[in-house]
């Protein structure tokens, strides 16, 4: 997958999101880590930050447990070395959870900040790798968050929400609260290799829009320079089709956020997981930009992985 992603970067080097803005409601954020651009004016926040926000209340450089930087990192990481699968692409920083959690009204807060700034700041998808630790399989409206989601897609603004990463607990096809929300979309991880489900990743056939990959993924860390960390789970899943939906907006500013679903899971390979016999999409890069460009498609592939136990 990952090759897919970089065969699609060297055939198309001058689309990198430039122009696009990826809103990420998570936790804190080192606002100057060198991994979100340089620093020109020398204000103490990387140029490619356009905003940041926080509606937690623990300032946006809480170094605690700083998830935030895992979404930047891989959606729109500028850093030659580790670049981001939107590198040109900007970012608004809205913090909505601390190193414990947080509550659905800051979400809604964030949310809410999005849909009044989302046209000022060019604002095309918001990535949402959060959750509440459920388990359903049945589309539902997100709770108190429902009517900001409905809002956002009106305004062709794409919402994408980490899947969850509780099969283990729960052995059963579904999904976490907010990605069981008929405006996200729902995005689930894959394992190591790339080539089926990872084993904590929970996924629906009809829930699920794509997996990407989400395991073993290097991210930005808080640190002195350009600290590191490899983590796994659905959240590094997310931000990397939202660094691809800031790429398909740049081949297409006029892809309305029905059109990109549609062509993100007609242009999607698939694979067979053992674990629960169902079919899943997986996110196809150069077969998306295909259809969004108005190209004819390649023929998508189908990954073939090994019977294995899951859990």
């Amino acid at each position: 997958m990952r090759l897919i992603w970089q065969s699609f970067q060297a055939n198309n080097p001058s689309i990198d999101g430039s122009g696009t803005t990826i809103a990420v409601l998570d936790t804190g954020i080192d606002l100057d880590h060198p991994f979100f651009g340089s620093d020109a004016n020398g204000d103490g926040i990387s140029d490619k930050i356009v905003a940041s926000q926080d509606f937690h209340g623990e300032g946006m450089e809480h170094r605690i447990r700083t998830d935030m930087e895992r979404s930047l990192r891989i959606a729109m990481s500028s850093d030659t070395s580790l670049p981001g699968v939107a590198p040109g692409a900007n970012v608004a920083a809205i913090q909505v959870l601390g190193a414990n959690g947080g509550f659905t009204s800051s979400v809604e807060a964030g949310l809410q900040w999005v849909i009044s700034n989302a046209s000022a700041l060019n604002i095309t998808s918001v990535n949402l790798s959060l959750g509440d630790g459920s388990n359903s399989n049945i589309e539902s409206a997100a709770g108190l968050i429902s009517d900001e989601l409905a809002a956002l897609r009106s305004m062709g603004v794409i919402t994408f929400a980490a899947a969850g990463n509780s099969f283990g607990t729960f052995n059963a096809q579904g999904l976490g609260d907010p990605a069981i929300d008929p405006n996200a979309l729902a995005i689930s991880a894959l394992d190591s290799a790339n080539e089926g489900a990872a084993s904590y990743s929970q996924r629906s056939e009809t829930l699920t829009a794509v997996f990407a990959p989400g395991t073993f993924i290097t991210n930005a860390a808080p640190g002195a320079g350009a600290a590191t960390q490899t983590l796994s789970g659905t959240s590094m899943a997310s931000p990397y089709v939202a660094g691809v939906s800031s790429l398909m907006r740049q081949l297409n500013p006029n892809l309305s956020v029905d059109d990109f679903e549609t062509f993100l899971t007609q242009s999607a390979s698939t694979f067979s997981d053992p674990a629960t016999g169902g079919t899943y999409r997986v996110v196809d890069v150069n077969a998306l930009s295909s259809l969004v460009s108005g190209a004819p498609p390649s023929a998508p592939t189908t990954l073939h992985q090994h019977p294995r136990k899951f859990g």
